[in-house]
């Protein structure tokens, strides 16, 4: 039995069941519009270095850049290896909250990937040809690893470093928003931990901002 007395195994459905909608909406239909103008510049960028071994001299997300000219390789150019991979960074960053549970407790860890699920903000960031998804990830697990470092790790730690090193080559390649994200997250940790580091108090702040912060995405 878990903390908020649900059953392990409704817990198990209930989490599988927001990661199969976050899968449906984030990677259904993702030709079903062209590529925008913001989004074809990377696009044709990628493209170009698949039939002339061109790269741009700059590009807003590298990762992303690097991630379409393999797809355009492998796949040829659409729609769909365009925005795959936001598309998948989206729904990893609905899965997150899992790693939050000993932070936020079983009840706020779903309540928090509820909010990204139906946040459109999320939605449309995981569908569109751009790094912003890429850099949220990234961001989000250096968030998650200072999350699970201040609810105390004990034993081998190579998960986090592995997340860390994650997280820092996701957003240092992925795109500008890996700071807003990354700042903010390690900034709102540190209030929590300082007002109030243990017991229930912080489980209540943390609680508090990670639903504020995603009731802001709606």
């Amino acid at each position: 039995m878990s903390r908020t007395s649900v059953p392990s195994q409704a817990l198990r459905w209930i989490w599988l069941g927001l990661l199969a909608l976050a899968m449906g909406s984030r990677l259904l239909g993702l030709s079903t519009t062209p590529l925008s103008p913001d989004e074809s510049g990377t696009a044709l960028s990628a493209w170009d270095a698949v039939n002339t071994g061109a790269w741009p001299a700059t590009a807003d997300s590298p990762l992303l850049l690097t991630g379409q000219t393999l797809l355009f390789a492998l796949l040829g150019p659409s729609e769909v290896a365009a925005r795959l991979l936001p598309a998948l960074a989206g729904v990893l960053i609905v899965g997150l909250p899992l790693l939050w549970r000993k932070s936020l407790g079983d009840l706020g860890a779903l309540v928090a990937a509820g909010l990204l699920l139906a946040s459109p903000l999320s939605l449309f960031t995981a569908r569109r040809g751009d790094g912003t998804a890429l850099a949220v990830l990234g961001g989000a697990l250096i968030v998650t690893v200072i999350l699970q470092t201040l609810a105390g790790t004990d034993g081998d730690t190579r998960g986090s470093e592995a997340m860390l090193a994650l997280g820092l080559m996701l957003g240092l390649t992925g795109g500008p928003p890996f700071y807003d994200v990354a700042i903010a997250g390690c900034a709102a940790c540190w209030v929590i931990h300082r007002a109030a580091p243990t017991g229930r108090t912080a489980l209540r702040w943390k609680r508090a901002v990670v639903i504020g912060m995603g009731l802001g995405l709606l």
